[in-house]
């Protein structure tokens, strides 16, 4: 019965990162995505967990600046906290996402994102998420 659920469970995950990434643009509208996919964090990350203890997603995003331009690609990292949030809107409860979003300024962005994604240039498979 559980393994019944967990697909439905990893799509209000992907949603969930979809919609934390589209809030933090100016013109979520605008999102483009490109290689966004959910990464396992660990070995074992298949077993039926916490979605929030198991994945991060990856990929890059475009949007439109207050010019109305798109700025072009850039690499982001959603990454899953443990928290208390018990009216979860995605059914996917004691999970806040933490999005990250490099720039040119972002000096900690890369020690965030490299460890989960991969290097730029070698960033880690995983399961490919369509948003």
């Amino acid at each position: 019965m559980a393994a019944d659920r967990k697909p439905d469970k990893l799509r209000l995950a992907d949603i969930a990162a979809v919609d934390a990434v589209k809030s933090k643009l100016r013109d979520p509208g605008s999102a483009q995505f490109r290689n966004f996919r959910r990464v396992p964090m660990f070995a074992d990350s298949e077993a039926d967990t916490a979605i929030g203890e198991s994945y991060v997603y990856c990929g890059e995003i475009n949007s439109k600046n207050a010019f109305g331009g798109y700025v072009g690609f850039t690499r982001l990292a959603v990454l899953p906290w443990a928290s208390k949030k018990p009216d979860d809107p995605y059914g996917v409860p004691g999970e806040q996402l933490s999005v990250y979003i490099l720039n040119a300024d972002d000096l900690f962005g890369p020690i965030a994102v490299n460890p989960f994604c991969g290097e730029p240039g070698s960033e880690k498979t995983g399961t490919p998420i369509k948003a």
